[in-house]
């Protein structure tokens, strides 16, 4: 497999002259005898989009201000605003802005970086008789808010005018008071401007941390395994009471468990954790054999070991030594008021049998705070007594197990926790003390005329090697004619023999960007010491004279999880995928196994092998249980025999409850706290189940422990289905239970349905077992979404053959020399920058989530990164729009969205017909003098005010949105179409027309899944009336909320194909799934969006896709698909970026035949197409290639 990779602090010093270097790659060697780089933190975030009056103009004077520029006509980068500094008069006229360095105190570090922009029209020259151009130098400076003279200049950066100049400036703090910024022209420019602004100001603050040279292990103790043996992860330490398992507290982001050690009545009890070294090698000393080992050339190699530890106070602490008494927390702070407890981390060995050079190895001592998770860490370096050494366990210093614990140093007496908890351990290789160099460096070079594409293997016999068996690569590196490395591939790792020759070898395969002509050549090195490759962007970053369109790949600003490729100024950046891959063979996949006859079996021998647990709930008292909501259906007790309880429930469900699920359901009695379980008891519900009749073929439940107050969360909330005449099925349920979570409740309102529920039983088994280790029902037995993991599904490959015949067209670049002639042999480039498909989200810039300072940056590049689409949540609803400022608030959000560069923005919605039985309420959609008049029955004045409103908004914005929902949810919102007719719906799509000419129109509906024919068919009689009334509508959007339903892919292709029959285009406008679809599966929430996105790009009159949300931190359901509420990139928006900017995306470059063409097939969108003659010529130009048309570009090398 392919890798790439860089090698030496010097290659990466060198690359940097190549590559644009990331924050962490700036070298800072003050430290001492090992490096240390500087990590940034993004402190300060300033577009100036809100009132910035803070800001003044220093240096004498009247007449200059500062202020924030206005909306209309304003200078600016970004958004809506800038800061301005006009009417200058002289160099010495200064922008201040005060305070803007948070915290500041002497040598802290920061980067400062804003985009600066001045006209040339406002440049006045120091001497107006003179004919030298303009030389504009802008000098940024700390300065003392309390002494403006006080000033710290921080560098002269010249400015081009007529362009926005983005300057990064470094400023180490040397007085407290310089926590203002300022800007000022420069005594060398020859000349002033009267005017200038500036945007898009950034401060990150540097903090100092060891050089990472690779991230070896991470134990998130949610899968933790137990033992003092080599194959487990961990084992308690001094005789510890050790949780593997505890869920009381955690650190993880959406973990659920960490590790607890409690009753400690000494230090010394803690936990220990193996194999964390990541070591291949493994002790073969007789009665410690299989222990991970450290051998003699790890010696120098450096770790950092950190992990997350909490103390609750209300646990209390203990100080001395055995048997140190509890001291509880009311005693702790009257004795130690200001107590922080100690935590210990350090390496020790794994087993009785072997031992450190001291009885405890080594430890760093930490004291933290109570009742707050702090990382405390601890560097080792492996020494010559630390490794395996050969000899006897007895005999033998081999140290390479982590341990956690209490233990004071020099053994003193010391103030710790009984309780302490440890989550999230890592375990990160800092560079050697020393670095190595390569043993060998061969002078061997390939050269010559090698073209794109190729496949090179190099094998090279090692011998005569006078070092230990060591390790090894070769590396083939590419090098430009320059001497600056463009790309490397590291071979297989072997072992060299003192003994014997021993062969080298690694394979280079020349990416599409690459040809070795000119000047190009490969070198050869072999390379000892593997800790020292350091990784390097990967080909397609590089820019050289080959590839004109070339992309430039680096993080996503502001922190967010993503690659992006640099695009120019007017143009979206898009992400990049981490897969290469574009055939169907490698779209993204989750290994999933199903047998459910199998599974029951071993869910069966687990539960048999456990230890004895108490039954706290029988069938019993659930059989005694009252049934709640039996309007919607009936609930009865039957008789059950060759079963092993004698009586079930059968329910019956006639109805779905129009309000929850939880309108009909079963109510058991309380649980008791203190009898029947205590906090953090290992629970396990069993119960039978069996589906007699079920509308969609199969039943469904769910099983709810909760608080029996609000907000009512839960211990346990499971589901449970079992298809239709599949018998009885048992069904385990573990979860850990908590204190005051004793209500239990089995809700049924899922479907019309007939089932029966026995066997119903909860066992406690305290902390015999971890909640783990009792036997879980997979969900995924219980519904037949399974299509989403198996590969070969026929209808997704049929579906992936259509999208190669619909998506994509025949490109065709035909190259011309200035007099006509065909140009042979140029290089073509063709690379796309953007789709002609919709690819969008729900926007809303002002909600009070996204709108804090932590979020609003990532909100709006993760939209404009992401999508080519957008549409406002609120804010064009009716009601919202006309509020107060409403209509200044919703052109805010329009021009952010336009600033951005996402260029397909929907209206929603004009009409939302809502009923209003128990009186008008406030909502976004109908204002209460519409509804004034709706009950007045004034039809001809609630026409007027309707037409009116239509008007005025799709005036406004016309020629900016590209279409309009002009109803919505029409199936369940129909009040005035109701009482007049349908007839109304012309009316409103006439004056939607009228107001913009330039539109398309749209129906919206939700509901539309694929698993609900009746409410399909409801819908086309709705659009059958339209047709035959001639309602002047162009598309159909189908909402796609699929809450917490299982959905076969299928389905819903074929509810979209009825719906295709109408001939009208459509789209997918608000797709997303329930949060308990997300959390039951994370990998089957991705798969179920991958194969919806390919259903979708797969029919033809589909034009777009529009998600409902793409940040967790602000969804309805919060479960957007992209991002996590902490912004991490769930697996649904891995599988997005995939398909939109990878599978779906085309780069291809190629040569011009004797007719000077060069065709390829492509996916209809924007594109930029380079060409390079034989005789070095370059141009590039973009185009356009969209369905229906040519798609033929000459261009003519003049």
């Amino acid at each position: 497999m392919r890798k790439v990779l860089a090698f030496v602090l010097t290659a990466i010093m060198i690359l940097s002259a190549v590559f644009p270097v990331s924050a962490v790659s700036v070298k800072y060697s003050e430290n001492g005898q090992y490096g240390t780089t500087y990590d940034y933190e993004v402190v300060v975030t300033q577009g100036f989009e809100e009132d910035s009056s803070s800001a003044t103009q220093g240096g004498g004077g009247s007449g200059t201000a500062a202020r924030r520029t206005e909306a209309q006509g304003a200078v600016v980068r970004t958004g809506l605003y800038s800061l301005t500094l006009y009417d200058i008069i002289g160099k010495a006229r200064a922008l201040r802005i005060p305070n803007i360095f948070p915290n500041i105190s002497v040598d802290k570090k920061y980067r400062v970086s804003f985009w600066f922009y001045a006209r040339s029209e406002d440049f006045v020259p120091d001497d107006p008789e003179s004919s030298d151009p303009p030389s504009v130098k802008i000098v940024p400076a700390a300065y003392n808010p309390g002494n403006v003279n006080s000033v710290k200049p921080l560098g002269t950066c010249d400015i081009v005018l007529d362009t926005w100049n983005e300057i990064v400036v470094e400023y180490t703090v040397t007085s407290d008071g310089q926590s203002g910024l300022q800007f000022s022209h420069s005594s060398s420019s020859n000349g002033y401007v009267k005017n200038f602004y500036i945007d898009d100001l950034v401060i990150e603050e540097w903090t100092l941390v060891p050089n990472i040279v690779s991230w070896l292990s991470y134990q998130d103790m949610e899968s933790i395994t137990s033992g003092d043996n080599p194959n487990a992860d961990a084992v308690a330490a001094g005789g510890a009471t050790v949780n593997f398992a505890d869920t009381a507290y955690n650190h993880t982001p959406e973990g659920k468990k960490s590790v607890r050690i409690r009753n400690r009545d000494n230090p010394y009890k803690g936990v220990k954790f193996y194999n964390m070294f990541n070591q291949a090698t493994k002790t073969e000393i007789a009665g410690a054999v299989g222990w991970e080992a450290f051998r003699r050339e790890d010696v120098g190699r450096r770790f950092l070991i950190e992990a997350w530890v909490y103390a609750p106070k209300a646990q209390g602490a203990r100080f001395g030594s055995d048997p140190a008494t509890l001291i509880d927390e009311s005693t702790l702070d009257e004795l130690y008021p200001d107590s922080k407890p100690l935590v210990s981390i350090g390496m020790f060995a794994p087993g009785g049998f072997k031992y450190a050079t001291s009885p405890y190895g080594s430890r760093e001592h930490h004291y933290i705070d109570w009742n707050t998770w702090t990382k405390i860490t601890f560097i080792h370096e492996v020494k010559d007594d630390n490794i395996d050494n050969g000899q006897t366990p007895s005999e033998n210093t081999l140290v390479n197990a982590i341990r956690i614990d209490s233990a004071g140093a020099d053994d003193r007496d010391v103030l710790y926790p009984d309780y302490l908890y440890v989550d999230d351990l890592t375990v990160t290789e800092l560079e050697r003390s020393t670095p190595a160099e390569p043993f060998i460096v061969t002078d061997m070079q390939i050269e010559g005329d090698i073209e794109a594409n190729s496949t090179i293997t190099v094998t090279k016999t090692i011998e005569n090697v006078t070092l230990e068996d060591v390790d090894a690569v070769m590396l083939l590196a590419v090098y430009g004619p320059d001497g600056n490395m463009l790309d490397v591939s590291i071979g297989e790792r072997v072992t060299l023999s003192r003994l014997q020759p021993t062969p080298v070898s690694a394979e280079l395969t020349l990416g599409s960007d690459f040809s070795l002509a000119d000047g190009y050549y490969i070198k050869i090195l072999i390379w000892e010491d593997l800790s020292n490759i350091k990784p390097i962007l990967p080909a397609d970053t590089i820019d050289h004279t080959t590839n004109p369109l070339a992309r430039t790949i680096k993080p996503a600003p502001f922190g967010l999880p993503i690659s992006v490729a640099e695009a120019k100024q007017e143009r979206r950046s898009v992400p990049v995928s981490d897969i290469k891959g574009q055939s169907y063979d490698e779209l993204i996949f989750y290994e999933k196994e199903f047998d459910d006859n199998n599974e029951w079996k071993i869910l069966d021998q687990i539960f048999n092998t456990l230890p004895d647990g108490r039954t706290v709930f029988n069938n019993d008292k659930f059989m005694a249980s009252y049934v709640h909501g039996t309007k919607f259906g009936q609930a009865s007790k039957i008789s059950v025999s060759d079963m092993p309880f004698p009586e079930a429930w059968r329910i019956v469900v006639n109805q779905i409850p129009p309000g929850n699920p939880w309108d009909f359901q079963i109510e058991p009695s309380d649980l008791n706290e203190g009898t029947d379980y205590k906090d953090g008891d290992a629970m396990l519900l069993i119960l039978y189940m069996r589906t007699i009749s079920a509308e969609a073929g199969k039943g469904k439940i769910q099983c709810i422990v909760e608080q029996n107050v609000a907000p009512n969360s839960k211990a346990l909330s499971a589901y449970a289905s079992v298809i239709e005449g599949e018998g009885w099925r048992k069904i385990y349920m573990p979860f850990t239970a908590k204190a005051g979570y004793s209500r239990v409740r089995i809700r049924l309102g899922y479907a019309v349905q007939t089932i029966e529920i026995g066997g119903f039983e909860i066992i406690n088994y305290e902390d015999k077992v971890a909640v783990e280790e009792l036997p879980q029902s997979s969900i995924m037995e219980f519904y037949d979404g399974k299509t989403v993991f198996i590969k070969d599904e026929q209808w997704r490959k049929d579906a992936w053959e259509r999208i190669e015949q619909i998506r994509k067209g025949d490109i065709t670049v035909i190259v011309k020399d200035a007099a006509g002639n065909p140009v042979s042999g140029a290089r073509v480039n063709i690379s796309m920058y953007e789709h002609e498909f919709q690819w969008g989200s729900m926007l809303n810039f002002n909600n009070v989530n996204v709108s804090k300072p932590e979020n609003i940056n990532k909100y709006k590049v993760a939209a404009s990164i992401l999508f080519n689409g957008g549409v406002l949540e609120n804010a064009l609803k009716w009601n919202e729009y006309e509020k107060s400022g409403g209509a200044s608030r919703a052109r805010m959000q329009i021009d952010t969205a336009k600033a951005l560069n996402i260029k397909y923005l929907r209206g929603h919605t004009l009409m939302w017909d809502r009923a209003f039985p128990n009186g008008w309420v406030s909502n976004t959609s109908i204002p209460q003098d519409v509804y004034e008049l709706f009950v007045a029955d004034d039809k001809e004045g609630l026409d007027q005010r309707i037409r009116n409103h239509i008007l005025r908004i799709t005036g406004e914005f016309d020629g900016e949105l590209r279409e309009w929902d002009v109803l919505n949810e029409a199936l369940g919102n129909k009040a005035i179409r109701t009482k007049y007719g349908n007839e109304v719906v012309k009316d409103w799509f006439d004056w939607a027309r009228e107001g913009s000419p330039t539109a398309k129109l749209y129906i919206n509906e939700t509901g539309i899944t694929g698993v609900n024919q009746e409410r399909m068919d409801e819908f086309k009689m709705l659009l059958d009336d339209m047709v035959e009334a001639g309602v002047d509508f162009d598309g159909i959007g189908i909402q796609g909320h699929f809450g917490n339903k299982i959905v076969h892919p299928m389905d819903f292709y074929n509810a979209l194909t009825q719906l295709a029959e109408y001939g009208k285009e459509m789209k997918v406008t608000e797709f997303d799934v329930g949060l308990a679809v997300g959390l039951m599966d994370r990998e089957y929430e991705a798969s179920f969006m991958r194969d919806i996105m390919i259903v979708a790009f797969s029919l033809e009159n589909v034009n777009g896709f529009f998600i409902w949300g793409f940040w967790s931190g602000f969804h309805w359901l919060h479960n957007a698909p992209i991002f996590n509420e902490d912004w991490t990139l769930k697996e649904s928006g891995r599988q997005y970026i995939d398909l939109v900017y990878n599978k779906w995306w085309t780069r291809e470059n190629g040569y011009t035949d004797a007719d000077g063409k060069y065709s390829i097939r492509g996916y209809y969108g924007d594109y930029d197409i380079s060409v390079v003659t034989p005789d070095g010529k370059i141009k590039t130009v973009e185009a356009q290639c969209y369905k229906n048309r040519e798609n033929t570009i000459i261009i003519t090398m003049d």
